[in-house]
């Protein structure tokens, strides 16, 4: 293989794609197994119970259901950046999605199906909770309640913005005191979307699924479409066509956040490329873990592909700064290198500046470099900014 060739799958791995020949075939999914429906009746009125079951070794995308078991609260906790997940039980978590009449608030919109899924012993139990009229809603909400209260806490996709809030808030309408264990529940929407923001162009789950997950969807209901399919259900009431889609497209969603969340502890773990490891070192600096953050830069930028990656240079000075604060000379040496490569850069001649100023005692190699941005400056406030430094300098000097 030659140089060039080497350097662009280098620039794929590390920049968000996969050379073709290191991707694996997305799979066919595996057939889901037939459902059981129960009408279920309560003080509140009746409703429709579907549950499936799958076996732990159920193949979703490239990912077995059984990689949930193992996952580390304190690693996710960290990932999120929410120290109260850190004593929830994962296994014992209620990953759930909802299916609305519309997006807006409101009392009007009806929440028409609720799909959960619990770990078991030996398989996965989807439970999908449906009004078959929107007069069914508030027994399917009192059912979905007392679920709520015997689980170690709640996984959800955009769940805090979106599904809690919709639940919640017709509980409220129909007088349910709701418990959602909002203390102990995990978006993974947040959480992918500082992951993986520097490699896909957006962060909806149907794109995790399909570049991530190696889970594709085969004649999928798009989610906009679900409220009209329910309409055309209630007027018709007829169980079949687009409604049952709404049901598949439902349990998809839920059993994506079950491999997703494995997924998401197995790069806090393990990650395996360039992106992984700035992405994780991100967030654990914004968690305030600086010794993990510096050391996983410290891999980045001594990786051999760090000249495809594209976010080297944020990398380098996020390193950088990590030294700095420690008065670690080794800040110098990666200015040096980002201003050997960019000599255009203003971060790290300005930051070699006050390094040598403040740090080495080096005031004439610090006026140097100041009056050399000085020339490139026309104005504004770092114009002024350079003028205060060099006046400061000269002073120093006793000129």
């Amino acid at each position: 293989m030659n140089e060039e060739s080497r350097a662009i799958r280098a620039w794929m791995r590390h920049g968000g794609l996969r050379p073709t020949s290191e991707l694996r075939p997305l799979p066919t999914p595996d057939t889901l197994p037939e459902p059981v429906d129960v009408e279920v009746e309560t003080r509140q009125g009746k409703f429709l119970h579907r549950r499936t079951t799958l076996p732990l070794d159920h193949r979703h995308g490239h990912r077995l259901l059984d990689s949930i078991h193992g996952v580390s609260s304190s690693r996710l906790a960290r990932l999120a950046r929410d120290p109260r997940l850190d004593e929830v039980d994962f296994s014992r978590c209620l990953f759930f999605d909802i299916e609305t009449t519309s997006l807006e608030m409101g009392a009007g919109v009806c929440v028409f199906l609720v799909g959960f899924g619990l770990i078991e012993s030996d398989s996965v139990v989807v439970h999908q909770y449906f009004a078959r009229h929107p007069g069914e809603e508030a027994a399917l909400l009192a059912r979905l309640n007392d679920c709520f209260e015997s689980v170690s806490g709640a996984v959800s996709f955009f769940g805090k913005n979106f599904d809690k809030v919709r639940v919640e808030d017709k509980m409220l309408f129909h007088r349910i005191f709701s418990a959602f264990p909002a203390e102990r529940h995990l978006d993974l929407c947040h959480v992918s979307r500082a992951v993986f923001r520097d490699r896909f162009t957006n962060c909806r789950l149907k794109t995790i699924e399909r570049q991530e997950l190696g889970f594709r969807r085969i004649a999928d209901l798009p989610g906009a479409e679900c409220p009209q399919a329910y309409f055309d259900y209630v007027r018709a009431g007829r169980f079949e066509g687009d409604i049952l889609r709404v049901f598949e497209h439902n349990l998809y969603d839920v059993l994506s956040l079950i491999t997703l969340t494995a997924r998401l502890d197995e790069i806090a773990t393990a990650p395996r490329d360039l992106a992984e490891r700035h992405a994780l070192a991100r967030i654990q600096l914004l968690g305030g873990y600086k010794p993990e953050a510096q050391e996983l830069w410290e891999r980045v930028v001594a990786d051999e592909d760090l000249a495809v990656f594209s976010r080297a240079n944020e990398a380098r000075r996020q390193l950088s700064l990590l030294y700095r604060s420690a008065r670690d000379e080794r800040a110098v040496a990666l200015w040096k290198d980002m201003l050997r490569d960019d000599p255009l850069d203003l971060f790290a001649p300005l930051e070699l500046a006050k390094w040598f100023e403040h740090r080495s005692g080096e005031p004439e190699r610090a006026l140097r470099i100041v009056e050399e941005l000085r020339e490139r400056i026309a104005g504004g406030k770092l114009g002024a900014d350079l003028d205060r430094r060099r006046a400061r300098l000269e002073a120093k000097l006793g000129r």
